[in-house]
């Protein structure tokens, strides 16, 4: 008999969402995520519309998987709080197994969904140690160690490097923190920083803002990107400095085998991973950094959904 899952990744303006039959993708749709009220029974209203266009009966799910974007409780697997979903102590889980009428639902956090989808499908669970950071409205990340995630041991909440740390001066973060990176590195905070350069600027970046007559984003500076345009390469050369920071201190410490950057920024490719490999070069030990491998997301914005079926498949039994 057929095993159908739908895996869920829910971020601050979209909850993307995957069918899988077996361990394979048949179908995907994405729903807004403009309010919480009405979001669970959006999902399902365009997941049954998705079932009867892929001739599939709704009620034979093995299991809903959620990557979530916010903290979430590692017992009770509730929402303790999401910035980008304005929701607070929020048992999604619950709403979930009642709109769906299925017992099997996993919430966990969608940097720690990434990290594992990342690890799983594009490396094929071979490496024994890896981070991944995932750069959008804030810094996600989550660490493979001896082959498994780490949850954590004392709060359960590993899945935040953005915050704390002291490692930039500039920018005051919203969590109320000093020195965040989320703060100066985060995909929000570049596009903020290109903005503030393009009102000014007489240039080709001044140009496109102009011509778009709108805030500019960072899909939209990619040519200008790749074309080393000086005003937008400065502004992430001094943007992805404390990411780099971050990374050395890591590295001395975890010594991973590879380092995966996801999110908007990780479309500009390769150079991008120049960019803060030059910026590491200056804080790490020659021995450490010799070694250090700096990758681009091979799952890209997939990550999420592919990471939250993975963990999930192997909790239930799939």
């Amino acid at each position: 008999m057929s095993k159908y899952a739908l895996s869920i990744d829910m971020g601050a303006t979209t909850a993307k969402c995957v069918i899988f039959k077996g361990n394979d993708i048949i179908g995907d749709f994405v729903v807004e995520t403009k309010t919480m009220n009405s979001l669970v029974v959006n999902i399902k209203t365009r997941f049954v519309a998705k079932c009867i266009e892929l001739d599939i009966k709704p009620k034979k799910l093995s299991f809903v998987a959620l990557a979530v974007c916010g903290i979430i409780d590692p017992v009770t697997e509730k929402v303790i709080f999401s910035a980008n979903l304005n929701i607070k102590d929020y048992d999604i889980k619950s709403e979930f197994q009642k709109e769906f009428e299925v017992k099997n639902v996993s919430v966990m956090n969608d940097a720690k969904a990434a990290v594992y989808g990342e690890w799983a499908s594009a490396y094929k669970r071979k490496p024994n140690s890896m981070m991944m950071y995932t750069i959008g409205t804030g810094i996600g990340g989550g660490i493979i160690l001896n082959k498994a995630l780490i949850l954590g041991d004392s709060s359960g909440l590993p899945s935040e490097p953005g915050h704390g740390g002291g490692f930039q001066t500039k920018y005051k973060c919203n969590c109320g923190l000093d020195g965040c990176l989320e703060a100066a590195a985060s995909a929000t905070a570049i596009e903020l920083q290109i903005n503030e350069v393009a009102r000014k600027s007489t240039s080709e970046l001044g140009n496109l803002y102009k011509e778009l007559g709108r805030d500019l984003t960072i899909k939209d500076i990619n040519p200008l990107f790749n074309n080393n345009n000086k005003e937008v390469k400065d502004i992430f050369i001094e943007a992805l400095e404390p990411l780099a920071k971050q990374i050395a201190i890591i590295q001395h410490v975890l010594d991973a085998e590879i380092f995966v950057i996801g999110g908007g920024p990780s479309l500009l490719g390769e150079e991008l991973v120049n960019i803060i490999k030059n910026h590491i070069d200056k804080y790490i030990l020659n021995d450490f950094g010799k070694h250090l491998d700096v990758q681009i997301s091979k799952t890209g914005f997939s990550s999420g959904t592919l990471g939250a079926f993975e963990f999930a498949k192997e909790r239930f039994k799939y």
